[in-house]
């Protein structure tokens, strides 16, 4: 073998071998974007349960306490103590923080059956508060 065609065949396996490196690159960011599609899927799914959860509540009662529980990833959870059914925990971690803040202990709180707002009295208060974060959901 000449020293020429040495070089010209080193040439082509160097094409040949960024070619396949480029093809092996390609195919790997194909399969992570599908992989990051997926987590994406799961994650509306599970909001539209979440939804689906919280519009199929009802209540009426008084708001015990209001915490933040550390033990289920830093979930912001009311616990209402409903007038027929005792103790009810109200989930709202995936509403804005201003939500949990304005409500507090001692308010009376009330949320029907398919709706996306709950009623909330306090002494001279008297508002209906929407969810709007499920409310973009649903939608």
């Amino acid at each position: 073998m000449r020293k020429d065609d040495k070089y010209i065949y080193y040439g082509k396996m160097l094409v040949g071998f960024s070619i396949l490196v480029s093809m092996m690159l390609m195919l790997y960011l194909v399969y992570e974007f599908s992989q990051i599609n997926n987590v994406k899927k799961r994650e509306l799914v599970r909001e539209k349960k979440r939804v689906e959860r919280y519009t199929g509540m009802q209540f009426k009662g008084v708001v015990l306490e209001k915490k933040i529980d550390s033990a289920n990833h830093l979930r912001k959870i009311i616990n209402v103590k409903d007038i027929d059914r005792g103790l009810v925990r109200f989930d709202i971690s995936f509403e804005k923080e201003e939500v949990f803040h304005f409500i507090k202990d001692g308010d009376s709180i009330s949320k029907n059956n398919g709706e996306l707002n709950f009623r909330l009295v306090r002494h001279n208060l008297d508002t209906v508060i929407k969810m709007a974060r499920y409310d973009t959901i649903m939608n």
